[in-house]
């Protein structure tokens, strides 16, 4: 990441159980989010991985789902707070039914954004100050 001078990056099929946070040893803060029941098989799964400058940045993270979670970060910019919404969607193979749950989820969270905010995937660049 900090080759590439990034900062905040997704990461989709993370195939991590529970959610929870770790350090690399690079220092970079991982946010992830997966099943939640310990017996759950190591697929979907969904997470963050933030600088220190990011982290700094960030105000809060939810889990939504294993597949579904969002993080909302502070700008340099005046009153302007930027939230992501970061989604592992179901691929074909999976019934009709879970991928009808997983947009039910996917629309409510956008539902819940207001126009400042700025979605995973809709831009697919931002160079916006944390």
């Amino acid at each position: 990441m900090k080759r590439h001078n990034i900062s905040l990056l997704g990461i989709a099929e993370t195939r991590w159980i529970q959610t929870g946070q770790f350090r690399l040893s690079t220092g970079e803060l991982i946010l992830y989010s997966g099943h939640t029941h310990n017996r759950a098989p190591h697929t979907e799964g969904v997470g963050f991985m933030l600088s220190r400058q990011a982290e700094k940045a960030l105000i809060d993270w939810q889990l939504v789902s294993s597949r579904l979670m969002t993080a909302t970060f502070r700008t340099k910019q005046k009153r302007i707070l930027v939230r992501l919404i970061m989604c592992y969607t179901p691929t074909n193979e999976v019934s009709d039914e879970v991928k009808d749950q997983f947009y039910q989820k996917c629309v409510g969270q956008q539902q819940t954004t207001d126009r400042t905010d700025h979605l995973n995937g809709r831009y697919e660049r931002q160079d916006w100050k944390l």
